[in-house]
Formats: structure tokens, sequence, C-alpha cells
């Protein structure tokens, strides 16, 4: 009891290295080793790789073995001749395994070569037929243009003969002397007189402005800190002139001054003298600039328009809203 006595590991396992430690306590004996398998080393060894499709290999291993888990890192060219590549031989419970990939070497033959670089120089000159046919394509539509706006050409004015209109001071024309006409003076050939007409008809026209459609327009007009009383006088002289372009009616105008709160100095009327009134007594005060009541009050009295409309069975009119502001409104997200 309490004597250890070691064996060593090959005259327990032939081909093992190592020891096995024994000991005995109160009567038990136990047991331990360093046991590992070796590779032996020396001949050739027929080593089966660890990949489908390939046969075994005669690897020569080192004189003195390999110990479990040690390993050897093999050149594929020292079996296979002219293979690239290395692979690796480790040692696993006493027997080798083959790690690694081969790959055959090939040569490129000039004919290959020649055959890739034809192919780049193919390659090329289609790119450069290509691009040679865009631009001919190109150019034939820019002759097509010239030829048709050529085809179009119209005689300059400067060319052209109006007809002038009778100056005041001219003598009045000579009177109408009426003749009677025959039947053998119809029927004869000398019935009718050669004269000279003009081949290139001249038409003078003048524009005439038409009659205004009707329509429901609104301005809604800015009064605020950042407009200033200069803007602000400003945005009511260009709503003068806008009135003043406008026929009242058909067109009906109204008026919303707004800043953080609104009012409306002119609701919508076909009358130009009240929105003249009311657009001269309107005054610049000071606040902030938020856009949407002002377009909530205008969809409103829209609203009272068309109801407006349905009564008296009339056609719906054109909305239009004229917003005058000097910043982004304050209330815009």
């Amino acid at each position: 009891s309490g004597v250890a006595e070691k064996v060593q590991c090959r005259d327990v396992v032939p081909g093992s290295d190592g020891t096995v430690s024994l000991e005995c306590h109160d009567g038990i004996v136990t047991a331990s080793h360093t046991c590992t398998m070796r590779c032996a080393g020396g001949n050739a060894t027929a080593i089966a790789p660890n990949r489908p499709g390939n046969n075994s290999l005669p690897v020569q291993l080192p004189s003195s073995g390999l110990d479990s888990g040690d390993w050897m890192q093999h050149q594929c060219t020292e079996d296979l001749g002219g293979a690239l590549g290395s692979e690796a031989i480790v040692c696993l419970h006493g027997k080798p395994h083959l790690f690694g990939q081969c790959v055959t070497a090939t040569q490129c033959s000039a004919r290959d070569v020649f055959s890739t670089e034809a192919k780049v120089i193919m390659i090329a000159l289609g790119g450069v037929a290509l691009l040679c046919l865009c631009m001919g394509l190109a150019l034939f539509a820019t002759a097509v243009f010239w030829l048709q706006r050529q085809s179009r050409h119209v005689l300059p004015a400067k060319q052209l003969s109006p007809v002038m209109p009778i100056p005041p001071d001219a003598p009045p024309p000579a009177p109408c002397v009426r003749t009677l006409v025959t039947v053998d003076a119809q029927t004869s050939q000398r019935g009718y007189v050669e004269t000279p007409v003009q081949t290139l008809p001249q038409v003078y026209a003048e524009l005439v402005r038409g009659c205004q459609l009707p329509m429901d327009m609104i301005f809604c007009v800015e009064s605020s800190h950042s407009t200033g009383e200069r803007g602000f006088r400003t945005s009511v002289e260009f709503m003068l002139h806008i009135v003043q372009a406008l026929e009242l009616p058909p067109t009906q105008l109204g008026i919303i001054q707004f800043n953080h709160g609104l009012c409306v100095p002119s609701e919508l009327t076909t009358s130009r003298k009240e929105v003249e009134q009311s657009l001269s007594g309107m005054l610049f005060e000071v606040g902030e600039n938020k856009l949407g009541p002002a377009l909530h009050q205008a969809r409103t009295m829209f609203a009272a328009s068309e109801s407006q409309l349905m009564i008296y069975n009339e056609q719906p009119r054109k909305k239009t809203i004229i917003v005058l502001v000097d910043s982004e409104p304050s209330d815009f997200a």
C-alpha cells in the first residue's frame, strides 16, 4: 500500500509510447497513463487522402515516426509529377491521415493565348463599329431635320407687298358705267379681260381681347413683422392692378388679411368699387404669419358662393387663390 510502479506503454500496447503508473491504496490498485499511439516511420506507407475520387498515395514518413497529433507537410510534386500544392500528413491514433489538395498544372498553348487576344480585339472592333453607327444615325437625323426646315421656308415680311390703304387725299374713283351686256357679248371670245392678280394672299389680323370667363378669386395677403409696412403696401398696389385688369362681373373678388389672426376686408363681390374701397381702407398690422386659417376661410367663402350658384341654377365657376407672402408661413410643418 502506498507504493507506485511505472510500466512502459509499449509493454502493454505494442507500438505506443509513454508510461503507465500503478498505485496501491488500501488494497485497491489504480492506474493512470500517458500512452500515445505513434505512427511508425521508415518504409513508404499507402495513405488514402480525405477527399473523394482519389486513390491512396505512397508517402514516406520520417524514420523516427510521428507522435499522435503531430503532422508534417508533404509537397504534391514528390508523389505526383507536375502537380501543384501541398498536403499535410497527420498522425491520429497511430494511423497517418492525408489532408490537402493537389492540382494538376497545365500549360497554356500559344493557340489559346492567340484566341484570347483575338476575342479582345473583336470586342474592341465591335464597340468602335457600334459607336460609328450611332454617330452616323445622329448625322442622318440632323440632315433630315435641316431639310424639313428648309422645305417649310416662309417668305420674310420684308419681301411681301402688302395692300396699302387709300390715303385720304387721293382723288375719288371714277364712277361706274352701267353697260348692257347682250347674249352675243357673253358668248363671244372677247367677253373677258385679262387682269393681273396677286398670287401671294396677304392676311392682317388684329388681336382683340375676349370676354372674361366667370371666376371666383380670393387674395390672401400677409400682414406680419417679416413683411413690413412697405411690403404690405406693395401687395395692396399689386392687388389694385389686378382688380383694374379684370372684368367685374363676371369675376367675383374677395380679400383676406392674415397674420396670427385674420380679417376679411371684402367678401366675394362683383362690385369693382367695393373692392377698391376695401383695398384703400386696409391697415398694416404686425403679427405672426400663419396661412392655415386664411386658407380655411377662403374655402368657406368658396362654399358660400357655390351655394348661391345652386340657388340661381348657374354654371360652376373656376376658383383661384392668390397668396401674397414674404416668407414661408410658420404653421407649415
